[in-house]
């Protein structure tokens, strides 16, 4: 594998390369990202099954921080000799690292709204 293999210059960033490999992982991640929202998600909401666990009293970001939990569960049977698609695991957790901190910020967003909603009654 030669050097051009394996890095990838970015026109933002071209004083230092970054990874092919990893930025492939990325790509790999936005393609299960837009099938998945496609069949779980509406025109919206695209993460609308997440979201949907409020309704249950269960903040969406903790929804998805359970779903990472059980991926991690997934790489540690792995990790133990257990036979796992690691594949798959890893894939979903990174998936739902990035919905959790999706999910996080809406719900920081909301708050801080409702903070600045507070202030200006002078409450």
């Amino acid at each position: 594998m030669t050097t051009s293999d394996t890095y990838a210059m970015e026109p933002s960033a071209p004083e230092r390369p970054g990874s092919l490999p990893f930025l492939e992982l990325v790509e790999e991640l936005r393609q299960l990202h837009l099938a998945k929202t496609a069949q779980y998600g509406d025109e919206a909401d695209p993460f609308a099954n997440v979201s949907a666990s409020a309704k249950c009293g269960v903040e969406p970001w903790r929804r998805a921080l359970c779903d990472l939990s059980d991926c991690v569960v997934r790489l540690q049977r792995y990790a133990s000799g257990q036979p796992v698609d690691i594949e798959n695991a890893a894939l979903d957790a990174a998936n739902w690292a990035l919905i959790c901190l999706l999910k996080m910020r809406e719900a920081q967003g909301r708050a801080a709204e409702a903070a600045s909603r507070h202030a200006l009654l002078g409450r």
